[in-house]
């Protein structure tokens, strides 16, 4: 998923800062560890925020599992699509680099992401601002993350 927020999302977001449009990604573990993430993979440090209790991940109820993590159905899809849109070289290269480590709960490991796009719809300040959620994708499997284009369509972005 960092290669496709790094090389097609970021890029997008960055040019529409007219819009208002903030990418925020958060990850299981520490924040070194995410700090060791971004230089691993050239990914901004600013954008990615650590979730070392797991309260983003347990208030959104993101999927869980072993079955969700490595053997759902989803999970070789993901790799086929890769295969066939010449993007298996963006996973090769990373797991050519990828070291093992151990999340701060030993069951993160078992957590699957998501991705959530949310609106202003009511700014008197930052304190008091309401969201609304526009946009939600709940990862099924192990690298089968949301759509691009899905992204940039709910962020109204071109």
């Amino acid at each position: 998923l960092s290669q496709i927020i790094k090389n097609e999302l970021l890029p997008k977001f960055l040019d529409c800062k007219s819009k208002s449009v903030n990418l925020i990604c958060v990850s299981i573990g520490t924040l070194e560890r995410a700090n060791d993430f971004c230089e691993e993979n050239e990914f901004p440090k600013d954008v990615l925020y650590a979730d070392a209790e797991n309260v983003a991940y347990d208030a959104l109820k993101l999927n869980f599992g072993l079955k969700e993590t490595l053997f759902d159905q989803s999970t070789p899809y993901s790799i086929v699509d890769r295969v066939k849109t010449g993007k298996i070289g963006e996973l090769t290269s990373v797991l050519m680099r990828w070291k093992p480590w151990i999340p701060p709960k030993r069951e993160q490991g078992f957590n699957q992401g998501g991705t959530f796009v949310f609106k202003t719809t009511n700014r008197d300040s930052d304190e008091n601002s309401t969201y609304t959620c526009v946009y939600d994708w709940y990862d099924p499997a192990t690298g089968a993350h949301a759509p691009a284009n899905e992204i940039l369509k709910a962020c109204e972005i071109d």
